[in-house]
């Protein structure tokens, strides 16, 4: 009688929803990649009126997260991503490219719902990002970070996620890309000046993975 009782618990535990058991357990681990959308570093116009541009480019980006769940729906999660780009700079019929690595420490707040057996989930973070473009100086940098996804348990420990994320970083101030343009005076007079920076590079990006609860 008591192996019946031992074999219908196992037969119910394992019939139960994989998203409500998944809720119950603490930690996660995800390893994810993806696609990172780039952004502009320089905007800015020569003397005769043609823009200048210097774009971190669209790459590859590949990390890990881990999350901690104090609450089924309240998440903190530290993510670690690395993403090898290039740096195009575009003046006149000149093209700089140089390599560009950015490495991304955000630690995020998150809010998971319940749909059905799904747990999509809002993120809210902060962090830096290690600028480095390749000439062996890199910048670490203030880092704010937004995302949304959603998460699917496959069984009670092992699902996937699908995840978008939005990054800010402040640029203001740093060498990352250098160059120079002119200012022409009514007398024709062409004055040197450096081009004009934005203050943040925002990018975006659109990742997968793997989720190992424990």
């Amino acid at each position: 009688m008591r192996h019946r009782v031992f074999a219908a618990l196992f037969v119910l535990a394992l019939l139960r929803p994989a998203g409500v058991m998944a809720q119950e357990r603490k930690w996660e681990i995800s390893p994810e990649g993806g696609y990172l959308y780039g952004g502009a570093i320089i905007s800015d116009r020569d003397p005769d009126g043609k823009k200048i541009h210097g774009d971190a480019r669209n790459a590859g980006i590949y990390g890990l997260r881990a999350t901690f769940l104090p609450t089924p729906r309240i998440g903190l999660e530290l993510q670690a991503a690395r993403t090898d780009a290039r740096l195009e700079l575009r003046q006149r019929s000149t093209l700089l490219v140089v390599p560009f690595r950015t490495d991304y420490l955000i630690a995020s707040g998150l809010y998971r719902f319940e749909v059905a057996d799904s747990l999509p989930y809002v993120s809210l973070g902060v962090g830096a990002g290690r600028l480095e473009p390749g000439h062996g100086r890199d910048v670490t940098k203030f880092t704010g970070a937004i995302g949304a996804g959603v998460e699917k348990f496959l069984f009670p420990a092992f699902g996937f996620r699908v995840d978008g994320r939005v990054y800010a970083t402040r640029t203001a101030g740093s060498t990352l890309l250098p160059c120079t343009t002119f200012d022409a005076s009514q007398d024709g007079t062409l004055t040197p000046r450096p081009c004009i920076r934005r203050n943040w590079l925002v990018n975006a990006d659109v990742t997968a993975g793997v989720v190992i609860a424990f």
